[in-house]
């Protein structure tokens, strides 16, 4: 794996099993990974900070 950057980064790799499941809903703040397994659905969720935000959706057959 190789990550460049211009900022500041972290990145922590984990299996899928280990990041947190989402039935019905979540409250949390700052950088944040979840997973959801179930059908079509929506995602509500308000932004407070000053920062620009990213909501990315991956699948089992994402590649990066």
């Amino acid at each position: 794996m190789r990550m460049e950057s211009s900022g500041s980064w972290r990145l922590w790799l984990q299996p899928p099993d280990r990041i947190r499941l989402v039935v019905r809903t979540l409250q949390a703040s700052g950088p944040y990974v979840f997973r959801y397994e179930g059908g079509p659905g929506q995602i509500l969720f308000s932004h407070r900070g000053g920062g620009p935000f990213t909501v990315e959706a991956l699948t089992m057959g994402s590649s990066c």
